[in-house]
């Protein structure tokens, strides 16, 4: 595909942010303001990029003790530009669209890699620049985009890494960095790593297997050594998402209780929970105990972070059907894209139909033709196809274990862009819309 072209999908891709995040995202901004929204994770990390910046401490506010809220991949870039330039929100938010650019331009080097062929490479780039999650994300979400970034820079590294072991070995620094961003990328690190022991058992090359290794835990360990120091516990993860992670799985989102409060927002929430809004979601604390145990808490920050991933385990281990049960209710929001209750985000009914219409559509397309795609791309690049594989199976996992919202579905949404890409290519070349071209030559396993 010719280099113009590639110019514009990125402006393509620029121009469609950009209106986003004047009219939707942020539309206070076309006056001249700026306004963080507290319904997204700006606040936070803005919060924390400040703080570091100005004070050199981790935490939200000067009125807030030190925390391990959220993780620091975020913070750390956002927090040197306003360094250099002051505290500025609209520099975090240039900062995510900046990645979300990248992951356009990333998405055409992977089809390039797997495939070669121009009308790939253009089908994945029109993809990644036009569709819904990854706007919004790139406008309201500061954590999502560079996450995403490092992971898909990750699985092209490992897709060059067959005939160059310094691409495997650049991947685990990425991979480190993707967790510095969102930790749930641990089982697809713990994966990637076992798989390359096995690939490389036999020839015994194991060094830059054990190098992966180093640069993928490196990032990790210094960020658990930095919570040691300042909170008293070597700490890995990121409070937040224990938080979530009780959110998405209790007694009311498994349906086997009612919400131990009656209204919220206006809303009957028994009514709700009858109608099964829950089941397979995720809803505020105070559904669950009738109050905020996380924001209200007595406890410092690490002991809380404890108590509430003790009530997620006392769930399972008491209620072992009804887990299995929820399980199957995540499966079936996957499919439907059913939106989040009414009484949970207080949105009007116009906003959530047109929510769902875009997650709906976004995941069939992805589902129908993604398949596809995954099946040709086996048949083709048996390789490629192995690591696409393990890159889904290890996003779909974090959905079970969280909730399948479209952000938690983003990194399996975006990696399957490029078989989907495949797919749509192949159906237009058999109904003669596009000239047949050959992709590259089969890969060895």
């Amino acid at each position: 595909m010719r280099r113009d072209r590639w110019f514009f999908f990125l402006a393509l891709a620029l121009s469609v942010r950009l209106v986003f995040l004047f009219f939707v995202a942020h539309p206070e901004a076309r006056t001249g303001s700026f306004e963080l929204r507290t319904d997204t994770d700006e606040a936070d990390y803005h919060g924390l990029a400040a703080s570091l910046a100005e004070r050199g401490e981790y935490q939200l506010s000067q009125d807030h003790p030190p925390t391990a809220i959220r993780p620091p991949g975020t913070v750390l870039p956002i927090a040197l530009l306003y360094r250099l330039f002051g505290s500025w929100p609209v520099l975090g938010v240039a900062y995510i669209l900046c990645c979300s650019l990248l992951i356009v331009v990333l998405i055409g080097a992977l089809a390039r890699q797997v495939d070669g062929t121009p009308s790939v490479t253009a089908i994945s780039m029109a993809t990644a620049a036009l569709m819904p999650t990854l706007i919004f994300t790139a406008t309201g979400i500061w954590s999502d985009t560079p996450a995403l970034l490092f992971t898909l820079l990750a699985l092209y590294l490992l897709l060059r890494g067959s005939d160059r072991p310094v691409f495997l070995i650049l991947a685990g620094g990425s991979l480190g960095l993707a967790y510095l961003n969102r930790p749930s990328v641990l089982l697809l690190i713990a994966l990637v790593g076992l798989l390359l022991v096995i690939e490389a058992a036999p020839s015994r090359k194991l060094r830059p297997v054990a190098l992966f290794g180093l640069l993928a835990v490196l990032p990790i360990v210094l960020w658990g050594s930095w919570n040691a120091s300042t909170l008293g516990r070597f700490f890995i993860g990121n409070t937040q998402s224990t938080v979530t992670l009780w959110q998405a799985n209790n007694e009311v989102t498994a349906g086997i209780r009612a919400p131990a409060i009656a209204t919220a927002n206006g809303v009957d929430l028994i009514a709700e929970a009858r109608a099964g809004h829950y089941r397979g979601s995720w809803i505020p604390l105070s559904y669950i105990v009738g109050g905020n145990p996380w924001t209200d808490r007595t406890l410092p920050e690490l002991e809380a972070e404890v108590w509430l991933r003790d009530q997620v385990r006392s769930f399972v281990r008491e209620h072992p059907l009804a887990y299995l049960r929820l399980l199957g209710y995540k499966a079936q929001r996957i499919l439907t894209a059913e939106p989040t209750a009414p009484s949970v985000l207080a949105e009007s009914t116009n906003k959530r139909r047109l929510k769902r219409l875009a997650t709906f559509g976004e995941r069939w397309f992805f589902l129908v033709f993604g398949s596809l795609g995954m099946y040709l791309l086996w048949h083709r690049h048996r390789r490629s196809a192995l690591y696409f594989l393990l890159f889904i199976s290890a996003g779909l996992a974090v959905v079970f274990v969280a909730y399948p919202n479209a952000r938690i579905l983003l990194p399996v949404s975006a990696t399957l862009i490029v078989p989907a890409a495949i797919a749509v290519a192949a159906t237009g070349q058999r109904l003669g819309l596009l000239e047949p071209t050959e992709p590259k030559a089969q890969e060895k396993l």
